[in-house]
């Protein structure tokens, strides 16, 4: 009774360390901590069956160690066979059937005790063992261990599923709120249609979905190494008052920058986090950066390679200034998300806008003219059809003045097509100021403008005045001027005028054919002038076309023929002659080459024909050669186009010609304007050396027309300059005339070349020449141009007189 009443504290102490905790690990470290005290044990063990372990790895029916006390000897009983053997034999058997056992071993005796379905307890004492009477005593208090344990596991489970739930309704709930942003961001590239709109609305969504301090949109540029600023939002609440810089060079941050550049290739997103807090293998060692962040305060921060470029990258970077922030995996994945919407919304908005720029470039080229940006001809046949509509509804006029720039081509030739081209530039922009809002200037092509002035008059008389008002102003603003290659030159329109409409059955093209009528009209009347369309004017552009169309078998029905007018020096002796190119037409009569070579050199006809005018008169003065009547010193000039001189082959033309024939090319004189002269110089140069090598002189025809340079003519192989008829005709009573014809006789024979005016016909004019040097002539004073016939027989006159 005594020994029993001596147990009680031990049994009353060991119940109360089992309910001291209801966590299993610390309840029963209590436990056995009391058994070892109170029982004199050298250790204590706990072995539990696998699947109460919490042990992943370990098998539900294996006992497995857990716990000992004290922990110095929990490798004790795994080193002892025997101890292993004997439990796997409890593995084997019923838990409620096994009973306490006594083992002994190496100076220790083992108390097993089970715990019910759960393991086992196992004391470990060196001095005597356990009385029979405190295993009995202890055999209650591990039965209510083992209610305590399975309490304590029940616990443990429940807690567990209560976390579980609480981490997936915080999952569920992140997932909600990241969902909506996703949402957020799908509507806000749906509605919105530029790149900063969408970039501040995503800046905005996750700042306040990830509870940022400060979002940052920089244009990394690798071409220039610098990285700018260019979207910030900035938490009011939280975020510092550190403003960073706008841009900062890219080499400042070497290891964040070879990491960044070392993606651009790839055009791949990539995330780098800041080494203030990175987790992950993307830990950045930059000690610039590190300075810069702590100048900035900035804890923590997430880059993220946002829309690629050529030259590199917009790059997102997500702050944290007020803590340290471990960015979750879970929170990366929303940030790529976005990234992926926000990417694909702004490269949608680039195709966009390129196929904006295409349609741009595209309506650009269909219906402006690419030189001048003007409307093209398209453009205005649209409108002039919509104007046409709209003057036959309302009987109310409008008018288009046709303008073609005179001499152009003199100007083109002789400086070339870019001084050309910029003169038209800068016609277009003075046509511009001319005309109102409601007007448009136009520009066909070539030196070809239209301008539609829109609804004048419901008075045909009155809509005629305004255009003409307009015509007269745009005549003098055009008249103003050019300074082209640092020189200032004069160049003057032709207008014509039409109004539309001229009736309901006019269309576009009948009120454009009709100002393009009056324009030449107002060219035939000796160009700078205006003139309005009437009926009559169409009748002599019909012939202009019949005449085209009658030049195109011109040779082969033999309507062509030469000419010849005589060319003397100052004793009146006979120095050669001109061929002079005439057409007698089956219907016409004679026609000269003022009617018809402008025609020629439009279709191109006039490369046939200056083929056949060489050949023919090379072949009338072998004749002449053969008959003894040609002046051994007498040279043969002729004419030649521009079109024809410029072409690739036409130096060979020309000595097949000659050689065919069987002539001494030192006969030949070719007659080239001063367009050619000043037009692609370098290719003019090489051709006329070549040919005069040949033997072939050049003459300058109509010298003091164009705009020759006394530089470029030093370059040349000229043997003579012909003064144009204009200038000799006023000699006798223009200074101004008088003058040119002076200067050029000077220049002549400063370069050392032969000067020959055409055109004489009076005494006078020949005196005036004689004296200021001039000695080569020709002209009705000496000789009208005659037929072969005619020509055959003054050269045998000529002949008998020597």
């Amino acid at each position: 009774m005594k020994e029993a009443f001596s147990l009680i504290p031990i049994q009353h102490e060991l119940a109360m360390s089992i309910g001291r905790d209801i966590r299993l690990k610390p309840m029963l470290a209590e436990f056995m901590k009391v058994c070892v005290h109170r029982l004199s044990l050298r250790s204590c063990h706990i072995y539990l069956l696998g699947k109460f372990t919490g042990d992943s790895c370990s098998e539900n029916d294996k006992l497995q160690y857990f716990t000992s006390f004290p922990a110095t000897q929990k490798k004790t009983l795994h080193q002892q066979t025997f101890f292993s053997n004997w439990l796997a034999s409890y593995e084997t058997s019923s838990p409620s059937d096994t009973q306490p056992i006594k083992l002994d071993h190496d100076q220790s005796s083992y108390h097993i005790f089970p715990v019910g379905d759960f393991g086992l307890v196992i004391l470990e004492r060196t001095s005597k063992v356990l009385a029979n009477e405190l295993i009995a005593a202890l055999v209650p208090i591990i039965e209510r261990l083992a209610v305590s344990c399975n309490a304590s596991l029940e616990h443990e489970r429940t807690l567990s599923e209560i976390s579980k739930r609480e981490a997936l309704e915080i999952a569920l709930r992140e997932q909600l709120k990241f969902s909506k942003a996703i949402t957020k961001i799908a509507e806000l590239v749906a509605v919105e249609t530029n790149d900063k709109a969408v970039i501040n609305g995503m800046s905005r969504i996750l700042g306040e979905t990830l509870e940022l301090d400060l979002v940052s949109i920089y244009d990394v540029n690798f071409s220039i190494d610098i990285a700018r600023r260019t979207n910030e939002w900035r938490n009011l609440d939280t975020a510092n008052t550190v403003i960073a810089p706008e841009q900062f060079p890219l080499s400042l941050f070497r290891a964040t920058n070879q990491a960044l550049q070392s993606k651009i290739h790839a055009k791949k997103s990539v995330i780098l986090v800041s080494h203030f807090d990175a987790p992950f293998h993307t830990l950045l060692e930059d000690g610039a950066a590190d300075l810069l962040h702590n100048d900035l305060q900035i804890k923590s921060l997430l880059w993220q390679t946002l829309l690629h470029h050529n030259e590199g990258f917009h790059l997102l970077a997500l702050k944290q200034t007020s803590y340290k922030r471990i960015w979750r995996q879970e929170e990366t994945v929303f940030i790529n998300s976005v990234v992926h919407h926000v990417s694909t919304a702004l490269k949608k908005f680039e195709l966009i806008r390129e196929r904006k720029k295409a349609d741009a470039r595209i309506r650009q080229m269909a219906y402006y003219d690419d030189l001048t940006v003007l409307p093209n001809r398209t453009m205005l046949m649209d409108q002039l059809n919509r104007e046409l509509s709209f003057g036959i509804r309302h009987k109310l006029y409008s008018a288009i003045l046709f303008l073609d720039l005179d001499r152009f081509k003199n100007i083109n030739d002789s400086l070339g097509h870019s001084a050309g081209d910029a003169l038209l530039r800068e016609v277009a922009l003075r046509l511009k100021k001319v005309i109102r809002s409601e007007d448009i200037v136009a520009r066909l092509g070539g030196d070809e403008f239209v301008i539609l002035l829109s609804q004048l008059s419901n008075s045909a008389l009155l809509a005629t005045k305004d255009a003409e008002q307009v015509a007269e102003k745009t005549r003098q603003v055009l008249s103003e001027p050019y300074k082209l290659l640092d020189h200032e030159y004069h160049v003057t329109p032709s207008i014509g005028i039409a109004l539309l409409p001229e009736g309901e059955e006019s269309t576009a093209d009948d009120i454009l054919k009709h100002a393009d009528t009056a324009m030449y009209h107002a060219k035939a009347a000796g160009r700078d002038a205006i003139k309005a369309y009437q009926p009559a004017m169409q009748i002599a552009a019909d012939e202009r076309l019949s005449l085209e169309k009658d030049l195109r078998l011109v040779i082969e029905r033999k309507e062509l023929l030469l000419q010849y007018q005589p060319q003397f020096n100052q004793n009146g002796i006979l120095i050669g002659v001109e061929a002079l190119l005439r057409w007698q037409h089956p219907e016409r009569g004679l026609i000269t080459p003022d009617d018809f070579i402008s025609i020629a050199e439009d279709t191109g006809q006039i490369l046939r024909i200056g083929d056949w005018v060489l050949e023919n008169a090379a072949i009338q003065v072998k004749k002449w050669i053969d008959l003894r009547i040609f002046p051994g010193n007498a040279t043969l000039a002729v004419n030649v186009s521009p079109k024809q001189f410029r072409q690739n082959n036409y130096i060979d033309s020309v000595k097949n010609i000659l050689n065919e024939v069987g002539i001494n090319p030192k006969i030949v004189k070719l007659e080239i304007t001063e367009g050619i002269v000043m037009s692609e110089i370098d290719n003019t140069i090489s051709k006329m050396h070549s040919l005069r090598r040949y033997g072939v002189g050049f003459s300058v025809d109509d010298f003091g027309t164009g705009y020759s340079s006394l530089a470029y003519l030093k370059t040349l192989p000229l043997s003579q300059l012909k003064i144009d008829k204009s200038f000799v005709q006023d000699i006798t009573c223009d200074p101004n005339d008088a003058t040119i014809v002076e200067t050029i006789i000077i220049m002549a024979n400063t370069l050392g070349l032969d000067v020959i005016a055409e055109g004489v016909e009076t005494q006078d004019e020949l005196r005036f020449l004689v004296e200021k040097g001039c000695k080569k002539y020709q002209g009705y004073y000496f000789s009208r141009a005659l037929d072969s016939q005619g020509i055959t027989l003054f050269l045998q006159a000529t002949a008998e007189k020597r």
